[in-house]
């Protein structure tokens, strides 16, 4: 997951003062954009225009060089200064894959057969039913029995 960096001091910064809140809102939003898109802080003109007096908000931001034109477009300054690049997302989310690709093979390798095991637990709950309070003579397992075998199976009862 990528995130947008804004400077902690950005409050008390010239910059952002002088462009204004709403702004520094659009740029805030168009920055959400270019790190979800990886543009490289490349705003596509259609998305300033969709928003409320866009055009003019994206001029304050040009007129205190916190962006500049790009054709019909608008681009972050200093993007790769504060910002991961597309290139370095991308090298962080291959090296995340192989990370994870090697920790589900060594947890798969890891994995015991479950062979054999679960009869051997049914049969300690065959021996708990015979010596269940509430057992039948003839072996068999009443409603009662699987209720006590799950009450000391969940209580930590040994079988």
């Amino acid at each position: 997951m990528s995130w947008f960096n804004a400077d902690d001091k950005m409050h008390s910064h010239a910059k952002p003062r002088q462009a204004g809140l709403e702004a520094m809102g659009l740029w805030l939003l168009s920055g959400t954009y270019c790190t979800d898109y990886l543009t490289d802080g490349l705003v596509p003109g259609w998305y300033v225009q969709s928003w409320p007096k866009g055009a003019r908000l994206a001029q304050k931001l040009i007129d205190v060089k916190l962006w500049e034109r790009a054709g019909d477009d608008y681009q972050f300054l200093s993007w790769d200064e504060y910002q991961r690049t597309k290139s370095k997302v991308m090298e962080e989310r291959a090296a995340s894959r192989e990370r994870m690709a090697r920790s589900r093979a060594e947890r798969a390798a890891n994995v015991r057969a479950n062979i054999g095991r679960s009869s051997t637990v049914q049969d300690q709950y065959q021996d708990q039913v015979v010596n269940s309070p509430t057992a039948v003579e003839d072996g068999e397992t009443s409603a009662a029995d699987v209720t006590y075998l799950t009450r000391r199976f969940a209580n930590g009862t040994q079988i």
